[in-house]
């Protein structure tokens, strides 16, 4: 009897591993690689491309080359049907730095650029290499919750000046199952926010899933809290898994502190002044600096920066008692690669329009950023 109890026991085993296998597999669908575009117009699934200046297959035709100049992005079907899929996979390669985030929710503004929310988990930072990289994106988002979806993956240069060459070998939707989706919800709750600059007083929430990690902590808390007061035999269980969950609390709250202060120090400290990179700042720093060589604090200028760049309040302040103004000789152009120097006749032109009278290019800071100034006869 004992015997036949212990194999119907382990028959008991197999059948449950058998039924769990299913929520325990992973499994994958491509949404995107080469022979994918390739067929699109079979198919009638058609992905969209924004900002290159060439597509093209790679050399030995395993990938998708976007080429532009600061940005491309990749514009997925209009109803994208993820909702079975825990998580997107990338794989690509780019021999230069970039930062990829992915995009939700897209609109289209009156001069064409899309746009899209953003959130912290979707974005990435990257160094450049030889070989082929892969990230990943959580899928347990509200921005994924139905069968109507449409995202848009960005690749963009952290150096106005650098031109982008990515290539994309496929975009992968995966069910991770059981022990895939702990291995999601730890790398959602180690994901960090990217060098923002936040007030003193604030910090983004950690998520996991989506959700503030408090919200799936919190249970936790109150079950152990309930075997402290009621259950005296089981505190110290009670009292180790609180522990665990502060240490845990406390470890990724110093890492984080830990990766800003690292990347300020190689990004703002150590570089020379005309060079630094300040969080969302970028390089204003250093631009500002440029123009204090040039400009006296009672001169005037006529400041005009990219697209949607909202740099000009924190000028005003760094260059004071110097005022903007639309009608200023000296023309500040700063992170704006539409508007560029002719040397034959020396003028500003945008976009092929002459913005400016006959002057001179005092001093350039990069590509799409310099001081110009008119003659005035």
């Amino acid at each position: 009897m004992p015997k036949f109890t212990k194999n119907l026991t382990f028959l008991a085993i197999l059948l449950s591993l058998g039924l769990a296998a299913p929520a325990l597999a992973k499994t994958t669908q491509t949404l995107f690689d080469v022979n994918i575009i390739a067929d699109q117009e079979e198919t009638g699934i058609f992905w969209r491309f924004a900002n290159t200046l060439g597509l093209e297959a790679n050399e030995d035709n395993t990938a998708v080359r976007l080429i532009g100049e600061k940005e491309v992005s990749i514009l997925s079907p209009p109803k994208l049907d993820v909702t079975s899929a825990n998580q997107l996979r990338l794989s690509f390669l780019s021999t230069t730095d970039l930062d990829i985030g992915l995009n939700t929710n897209i609109r289209e503004l009156e001069d064409g650029q899309l746009i899209g929310d953003v959130n912290y988990r979707f974005n990435y930072k990257i160094k450049g290499g030889s070989k082929i990289q892969q990230i990943t994106f959580p899928l347990q988002d509200e921005s994924f919750g139905s069968a109507d979806n449409q995202i848009m993956i960005k690749f963009t240069s952290p150096k106005s000046s650098d031109s982008i060459e990515v290539d994309v070998y496929e975009i992968i939707a995966e069910d991770l199952g059981l022990f895939g989706l702990v291995g999601r919800a730890t790398k959602d709750y180690f994901k960090f926010d990217q060098y923002m600059p936040y007030t003193v007083n604030l910090m983004p929430t950690p998520e996991i899933f989506g959700q503030p990690a408090g919200l799936w902590f919190a249970p936790i808390v109150l079950v152990a809290a309930w075997f402290i007061l009621r259950q005296k035999k089981y505190t110290g269980a009670a009292l180790i898994v609180l522990a665990v969950l502060l240490v845990a609390a406390d470890l990724r709250a110093m890492a984080e502190f830990s990766s800003y202060t690292i990347n300020d120090t190689k990004e703002y400290v150590q570089p020379k002044p005309l060079v630094k990179n300040f969080r969302a700042d970028r390089q204003l720093a250093g631009f500002t600096s440029l123009l204090n060589k040039h400009i006296q604090p009672t001169d005037s200028i006529r400041y005009l920066p990219g697209r949607h760049d909202d740099s000009e309040g924190k000028l005003r302040y760094a260059l004071y008692p110097t005022r903007l103004t639309p009608e200023a000789p000296t023309i500040v152009v700063y992170r704006n690669p539409d508007i560029k120097f002719n040397s034959d006749d020396k003028k500003l032109y945008e976009n092929g329009e002459a913005i400016s009278a006959t002057g001179i290019l005092i001093d350039e800071f990069a590509e799409g950023s310099f001081i110009f100034r008119e003659i005035i006869n």
